[in-house]
C-alpha cells in the first residue's frame, strides 16, 4: 500500500534587510512563494527572501511528465 506524503507548499517572506525594496510587503508575513513570484513577475532572489516548506528543486532536475515515467 502506498501512502501519500504530505505536501508542504513552499512559502517565502522578505528578509528584513531587503524590506526597503518591497515596501508593500509585510516582512513578518509568510506567503506562498508562487504567489509572491507571480506578483513580482520574476524568480525570487534567494539572498532577498527566506523560504520554508517543500525543498527547492535541485539544479538540473527536470520536472517529471508522464512521458518520462
Amino acid at each position: 500500500m502506498r501512502y501519500a506524503l504530505p505536501f508542504l507548499a513552499r512559502e517565502a517572506r522578505v528578509r528584513r534587510e531587503y524590506a526597503h525594496l518591497y515596501e508593500a510587503w509585510d516582512v513578518r508575513a509568510w506567503a506562498p512563494a508562487a504567489k509572491v513570484a507571480d506578483g513580482l513577475r520574476s524568480r525570487l532572489p534567494d539572498e532577498q527572501f527566506d523560504f520554508r516548506g517543500s525543498a527547492p528543486r535541485r539544479p538540473g532536475l527536470r520536472a517529471r511528465t508522464r512521458r518520462s515515467d
